[in-house]
């Protein structure tokens, strides 16, 4: 996406060839990238994280972007102060909504392949 800072840019390009490597270099790199996250500045840490986890990013982006906000909210909410946490709760929000279609759509497909037999 435009705009990106440069820590997203190199969080989607690590991934991007985590998912084509074979060998473990990319997904070192990357694993080493989120632990950097988890622990780093909290602001530019939650900044990352969010634009990781945006709508129109790939599933891996996602999946890590949503990673390091679970962290952060689960080891450091104390550090954030009341309008951040405000703004993370609907952020949360906001992604359990875009989600949710996907979510009844695959419970509707289980439930008739279940009623088909399948």
């Amino acid at each position: 996406m435009e705009g990106d800072n440069p820590v997203v840019s190199q969080a989607l390009g690590l991934l991007a060839a985590a998912q084509d490597a074979q060998g473990q270099g990319p997904r070192a790199l990357a694993a080493q990238l989120q632990e950097q996250l988890k622990t780093g500045d909290l602001r530019a840490s939650a900044s990352v994280a969010v634009a990781l986890s945006a709508s129109g990013r790939p599933l891996e982006a996602r999946v890590f972007g949503l990673g390091v906000l679970a962290h952060l909210v689960k080891s450091r909410w104390k550090e954030f102060s009341a309008e951040d946490r405000a703004s993370l709760a609907r952020l949360a929000l906001d992604r359990l909504r875009e989600g949710a279609p996907r979510c009844a759509a695959l419970r509707g497909a289980q439930w008739t392949c279940s009623r088909l037999g399948l």
